[in-house]
């Protein structure tokens, strides 16, 4: 039985494939939460945080349609769309 602790990732290339150890290290997350909750000042801009948001959509896009590309203006002007119409 294995005592890893932590977090890992899988890294698949075209010749090999590796695994590393990430830290389990929540000391910078946690600092940026209690500074947001005192100041109120998120620790990202707005801009960033839907550009993160389109990113995520953008890959789950390209999940549902067997991998193909997805650019992240092309998610975001799907999502403007939606966004108009709602008004």
């Amino acid at each position: 039985m294995s005592n890893m602790t932590g977090f890992g990732a899988s890294i698949f290339g075209t010749k090999s494939q590796q695994q590393i150890s990430l830290p389990a290290d929540y000391e910078g997350l946690v600092i940026e939460i209690v500074k947001f909750f005192r100041t109120r000042q998120p620790p990202i801009s707005e801009a960033e945080t839907i550009e993160i948001f389109a990113f995520i959509e953008a890959a789950d896009e390209s999940k549902r349609h067997g991998g193909v590309p997805v650019t992240l203006e092309s998610v975001m002007a799907a999502a403007m769309k939606v966004s108009e119409g709602a008004e």
